[in-house]
């Protein structure tokens, strides 16, 4: 094998390599934005739940339903993020 070869292939070798490390890094990124968004969702629900609560104890407003109705919405939104945590773990073995 030629010198030539010999570069021509570790030069395709490390541009494969290159390649997939940069697209498992897109694709980390990618999940790791929609844990921000979801977690700022999250964060959005409890703050709601709060005013729905300060409501109950300074009005005596009947919000029951409506909290019950938010705190689904968190739950669903936790599940969300559990199935992105089991993706990232997937990309990092």
């Amino acid at each position: 094998m030629s010198l030539l070869e010999s570069v021509k292939k570790t030069l395709f070798r490390t541009t494969k390599k290159v390649a997939k490390t940069s697209g498992e890094i897109v694709e980390h990124t990618k999940l790791k934005i929609k844990e921000i968004d979801i977690k700022d969702e999250i964060n959005t629900r409890y703050a709601r739940i709060g005013e729905l609560y300060f409501g109950v104890a300074e009005y005596d407003q009947d919000n029951a339903e409506e909290i019950n109705a938010v705190m689904e919405e968190i739950k669903a939104y936790k599940e969300k993020l559990d199935e992105i945590e089991s993706e990232r773990s997937m990309m990092k073995k």
